[in-house]
């Protein structure tokens, strides 16, 4: 009660320099997350929010800029003797950067800055004295993908930025860093067009796939099915190999590659060399047969039609045979019956009886060589028969072999009949 009665005390009875616009001197007595309370004579205290410590519209942590004990010069924004309370500005002690933003920064311009906070969405950099702005993650490199932007560069460190946007309403100013240089992905896309083959290595692993280091300080991205390696295990962290690009995006600035693919490339290569053999050797091989069988065609119609001459001629010569044998066989029986009756009169009965069992001799051979001409003919013609319908070189040499048999043996029963 009496400290608050003192408090009051001093609140009544401020020093003439303690108005608003006038720029004091106190020390930090207290600290929250919303601002820091300084002290600015015994009893009488006044806040600077957080908002009132640059112009920069960079978020700040009242409890990691302030410490304890420490002195700020601060300008009185505020007083209000009666509720006992004092606002006060550290920016507002400096002119207001921002009101010729366009002239000292303009668009496209770069500079170099200090980072000052790290966040999961991008970096915020401090060009001077309350003014800042922020680099997107995405904005940090044209090649790589960063799951961080702490992967990328620290608070305290220099950064080289340009200027992309300023939004002088909300002090804000959009920053690049990889607008510095050209965009590479014009360049890359015929160097990395799908289909073409790189050598990667493994650098990050997740759940989804891989993260893969290519050429020229690109990544891509290796989905877990394209990881597989051709003896069934999954390429690792750090591991070297080939890999094929299966998509290239230059807008979204993606890369897919797979490992899977090369291999299994290979092997459908293999495959469709192998299947090409076998055609370009089923070709020949029909080539061949197909020669074979015109060649055997050729043969076999100039066979036939010999043997069908030799056929006919045969056939002929049975007739003619047949005719000889009967009229042989008539003329012996005329013969014997008058051969017979001359000799019945001047020889023996015995001589008689002998001489007309020898006649039917002469008639059985000559009826045996007409059944074995007939026999021949007829082979002949079975034959023939079965070349045609078969075509057959085999078939062909046989009746070719009884064909010449056959001759023979009419010639042979002509010799025996002369």
């Amino acid at each position: 009660m009496i400290l608050m009665m003192r408090k009051n005390v001093f609140w009544d009875v401020l020093p003439a320099e303690i108005v608003e616009g006038n720029i004091v001197k106190g020390k930090v007595v207290n600290i929250e997350d919303y601002g820091a309370f300084l002290e600015i004579t015994p009893g009488v205290e006044g806040l600077v929010h957080v908002s009132e410590i640059t112009w920069a519209n960079t978020p700040i942590n009242a409890k990691e800029f302030f410490k304890l004990g420490d002195e700020y010069e601060a300008k009185i924004v505020t007083l209000d003797k009666n509720t006992r309370k004092m606002s006060l500005s550290i920016k507002q002690m400096t002119e207001d950067p921002w009101s010729d933003i366009e002239t000292r920064f303009a668009e496209g311009s770069k500079h170099t800055g200090e980072v000052k906070n790290i966040t999961n969405y991008g970096v915020f950099v401090e060009l001077e004295q309350g003014i800042g702005g922020m680099i997107h993650i995405s904005d940090l490199s044209w090649l790589k993908r960063f799951n961080h932007p702490s992967e990328y560069t620290k608070v305290g460190e220099k950064i080289d930025v340009i200027i992309l946007g300023i939004d002088k309403e909300n002090r804000k100013l959009q920053l690049g860093h990889k607008q510095l240089e050209e965009d590479p992905w014009n360049a890359l896309q015929d160097t990395f067009s799908v289909g073409s083959h790189h050598e990667g290595t493994i650098v990050r692993k997740d759940d989804k796939g891989a993260t893969v280091q290519l050429p020229y300080g690109l990544e891509g991205f290796a989905p877990n099915r394209h990881l597989a390696t051709k003896e069934g295990k999954s390429l690792g962290m750090d591991d070297t190999a080939e890999f094929l690009v299966i998509e290239f995006d230059r807008n979204e600035k993606r890369i897919v590659v797979s490992h899977a693919r090369v291999w299994e490339q290979e092997q459908y290569a293999e495959r469709e060399s192998y299947k090409k053999a076998e055609r370009v050797e089923s070709e020949r091989t029909k080539r061949v047969v197909k020669n074979i069988q015109n060649k055997v065609e050729k043969a076999t119609l100039g066979d036939l039609g010999i043997l069908a001459d030799l056929k006919k001629k045969i056939e002929k010569e049975n007739k003619e045979a047949a005719k000889a044998a009967k009229t042989e066989k008539m003329e012996a029986i005329v013969e014997t019956e008058s051969h017979t009756v001359a000799e019945a009169k001047t020889e023996a009965p015995v001589e008689e009886v002998k001489t007309v069992a020898e006649t039917p001799a002469v008639t059985e051979t000559a009826e045996e060589v007409a059944a074995t001409v007939e026999a021949k003919a007829e082979e002949i013609t079975e034959a023939v028969a079965a070349i045609e319908e078969e075509k057959a070189p085999e078939a062909a040499a046989d009746v070719a072999d009884n064909s010449s048999e056959a001759k023979e043996d009419a010639e042979d029963a002509a010799e025996e009949k002369a």
